[in-house]
């Protein structure tokens, strides 16, 4: 017992033996347990009715990412490390680095949770008129009419005022048309009606 005693007292690097086995085994319970609660969450999202897929991996993804967290604070933990300190650093760069990067990802999922608008909808936000080709955690990719990619940061678009032109399925048009004063106006008409006619055929 004495001989088991000194070999678990033995130091790696200021760390004993005990810590480090201790770590480890902690490290293979916490990594267990993660794949159990993942998988758990997995089948849970897959019951939900109607699910929104980007949604469902969004929040799985998040949980994963906390969870592997959780296990190398406990993991610190087991080795003798102060957990509180870590924690604080941890929080406080986390905080500093991903502050826009929440407020867009925040942002992302208030959009795919209320449904202003979905990908192949034309809508219009801040002056920006075009199709919307994918929404990510971080920004909504609009085509224009005229081919270019617009990339809209979340934060802004979840908080200002949408437009979308295809959830009615119609839109309408106004357009100026300009005819000669002297033009009958019965005339005008049916040159128009005519003009529309064509155009919708």
């Amino acid at each position: 017992m004495e001989s088991i005693s000194k070999v678990l007292a033995t130091s790696f690097g200021g760390y004993s033996l005990e810590h480090i086995l201790s770590a480890v085994i902690t490290l293979l319970v916490c990594l267990l347990a993660v794949r159990l609660i993942m998988r758990a969450v997995e089948k849970l999202m897959g019951r939900i009715k109607q699910p929104n897929e980007r949604l469902s991996r969004i929040t799985v993804n998040f949980i994963k990412a906390l969870l592997y967290l959780l296990t190398v604070i406990i993991t610190a933990g087991a080795l003798g490390l102060n957990t509180s300190s870590i924690t604080a650093v941890l929080t406080l760069g986390l905080t500093l680095a991903t502050q826009d990067i929440m407020s867009n990802v925040a942002g992302g999922l208030i959009i795919l949770s209320t449904h202003p608008f979905s990908i192949g909808d034309v809508i219009e936000s801040d002056g920006t008129v075009g199709t919307v080709r994918d929404i990510s955690l971080n920004h909504t990719r609009i085509e224009t009419a005229d081919g270019q990619i617009i990339l809209l940061p979340n934060r802004s678009l979840s908080g200002s005022k949408i437009i979308n032109y295809t959830t009615l399925g119609r839109r309408r048009i106004v357009l100026t048309i300009g005819a000669s004063y002297d033009a009958p106006t019965e005339t005008v008409k049916n040159a128009c009606l005519d003009a529309v006619s064509s155009t919708v055929g």
